[in-house]
């Protein structure tokens, strides 16, 4: 360890200009849980799980701030569902297709279609438990301060913030701060009875701009709605915000809840899945859109050479004995930044449904010569085995 001392009678300035700017693009974030709940998001960690499951479904999500998009409450519904699938302990439900279900139940019911074919009625999986969440707080890149050389100006100006935010080094060149606020109440869906609230702050803290938003070759974590914040400070923030979130779920959901495997409901529940990043990646052989899937790995080292992977980035991604890997392609694009989201998993009895989206590029993205990848836009992610894999493509 180090120690710097800075004489009392040092002027101010100066005492500032001796730091070096070591930490320059860094990032990072705190999270809380307002009103005593689970202490902060590096105390609060969900160990491996592979118990029963509590039956739920994410209600809504309401944007009562109107500072972000039209859509970010659907953008943090999608991604609180995503991280309740993923953190093993919930069965989550799928509810934005439950009005196209209940029509063709309809349908069945109405004589109109031949016996034996129609969907039945009373099969629907029931959720027990709903989340109703709202952003009550959403400060995109709030403050910040910027210049692309560390002059005498901007180390000021840090020394002013890390004054009132500790977060923020004096070395920082250039400073962004993001800040956002969630509400989430869970509710017994058969008494209406509200079970618990909890109220989540988390900031996310860009130094020396070092987090600009990649565009191209399917690599968009963030829903269609937060896609302008992809590698930023406020993507930092959302996320530990709903992983927040996630951790309180499991921590004060009702014990007598946690009764059902998943195994027990294969109509639509929602699936977990994961990106992977793996270098190299173009989908120039692919020019429409459409999904490969490879379940061992001798699939795997075909789609790996029709990916242009190679070496070690061709070696297989995951363990084949439980998971495959399904590769989502946009089709060859008119012009370069595209990339492909992938939103949602959702297993039906005869398929699990893929989700996607693609993205224009970011507003700010800088001018790119195009090079295939960009110009084939995919999406590359793990998913449990089980039934054939189909895509949906949802524009907004």
């Amino acid at each position: 360890m180090s120690t710097l001392t800075i004489s009392a009678g040092l002027p101010r300035v100066l005492a500032v200009a001796l730091l070096l700017p070591s930490l320059a693009g860094a990032c990072a974030t705190t999270a809380a849980v307002r009103g005593g709940g689970g202490g902060d998001v590096n105390s609060a960690r969900l160990a491996p799980y592979d118990g029963p499951q509590a039956r739920i479904a994410v209600a809504s999500f309401e944007d009562k701030t109107r500072k972000g998009s039209a859509e970010i409450g659907t953008g943090m519904a999608t991604m609180l569902t995503t991280a309740l699938v993923n953190s093993n302990r919930f069965i989550v439900l799928e509810r934005d297709l439950l009005e196209e279900v209940l029509r063709e139940q309809d349908l069945g019911a109405s004589g109109r279609v031949r016996g034996g074919t129609e969907a039945p009625i009373g099969e629907i999986e029931g959720a027990e438990l709903l989340v109703i969440g709202a952003v009550t707080a959403f400060e995109p890149d709030s403050l910040g301060i910027g210049g692309g050389i560390l002059g005498l100006g901007t180390l000021i100006g840090t020394a002013v913030l890390h004054d009132a935010n500790r977060n923020v080094p004096i070395s920082a060149a250039t400073y962004t701060e993001s800040h956002i606020s969630i509400d989430v109440r869970v509710i017994d869906a058969t008494t209406s009875r509200v079970l618990f609230t909890t109220a989540i702050d988390a900031r996310g803290y860009d130094m020396g701009g070092g987090l600009i938003a990649e565009v191209g070759g399917g690599r968009s974590r963030l829903p269609l709605a937060f896609g302008g914040f992809q590698k930023t400070a406020t993507e930092e923030a959302v996320r530990k915000a709903i992983n927040l979130a996630v951790v309180e779920l499991a921590r004060r959901t009702p014990a007598e809840y946690f009764r059902h495997a998943s195994e027990d409901f294969a109509s639509g529940r929602m699936a977990a899945f994961a990106y992977l990043d793996l270098p190299g990646l173009t989908g120039e052989r692919f020019e429409q859109a459409g999904v490969r899937v490879a379940a061992n790995p001798a699939e795997w080292a075909t789609l790996a050479a029709e990916l242009g992977l190679q070496g070690a980035a061709a070696a297989p991604p995951v363990d084949f004995s439980t998971q495959r890997v399904a590769a989502v392609f946009a089709g060859a694009q008119a012009g370069p930044g595209k990339s492909v989201s992938v939103e949602k998993a959702v297993a039906f009895s005869d398929r699990l449904e893929l989700t996607a989206v693609l993205l224009a590029p970011p507003k700010d993205a800088p001018a790119l010569q195009p090079t295939p990848a960009q110009l084939h836009p995919m999406a590359l992610v793990r998913l449990d085995r089980g039934a054939p894999v189909t895509v949906a493509w949802e524009s907004r």
